[in-house]
């Protein structure tokens, strides 16, 4: 922290997500992409790889890829991620509000046939009908969490939309049948 910050701008702020539990393996943000961690418990953890990283060359995650969500059945995982558009970003707060840069935000699906040990990027799931214009704020749907419902058919999503220049923040629902395994075009807010 620099002299007389009190806080940071950016940190990895959503939750772990847990692959197993013995030993335990779990995904958590760092900067701006996913890691695996391993370890035979909490305090033993180390990060082991990336396994999600931002696509420079995307219009929607360009400078953000955290793994927010996860449903693992055996070797099979659908990730739910929190991705973010940073074109135009500089790495200093207050000269990128000064140019009109704002993260937009937005959700997207990654599938890991390796039990998460690596991830593929499958699309961007959950968008907001507010396109992106330069602004002072963030904008955009993100910050998502993924369950499967009791019956065992739906994949919810619950995700924050952003699109009131940093005000009431609303809390959403959106759900994809199990079978289409999260994929884009499957999701109903």
């Amino acid at each position: 922290l620099k002299s007389g910050q009190n806080g940071v701008f950016c940190c990895p702020d959503l939750p772990l997500c847990v692959l197993e539990k013995s030993p335990l393996r779990l995904l958590m943000i760092g900067t701006e992409g996913t890691y695996l961690f391993n370890g035979k418990d909490w305090r033993s953890l180390t990060p082991k790889k990336l396994v999600l990283t931002p696509d420079k060359s995307s219009k929607w995650d360009n400078g953000y890829a955290g793994i927010c969500g996860i449903h693992k059945s055996g070797s099979q995982a659908i990730a739910l991620y929190h991705a973010e558009d940073h074109v135009g970003k500089t790495s200093e707060l207050a000269e990128s509000k000064q140019a009109g840069y704002a993260a937009y935000f937005s959700l997207g699906i990654a599938a890991s046939d390796d039990g998460g040990n690596s991830f593929v990027k499958k699309g961007q799931v959950i968008t907001s009908p507010f396109p992106y214009v330069s602004r002072n704020h963030t904008g955009g749907n993100g910050n998502g969490s993924m369950c499967l419902d009791h019956t065992g058919k739906y994949l919810y999503a619950y995700y924050s939309d952003f699109t009131s220049q940093g005000a009431n923040i609303q809390v959403c629902l959106a759900r994809s049948r199990i079978e289409d395994c999260g994929m884009p075009v499957t999701w109903w807010k």
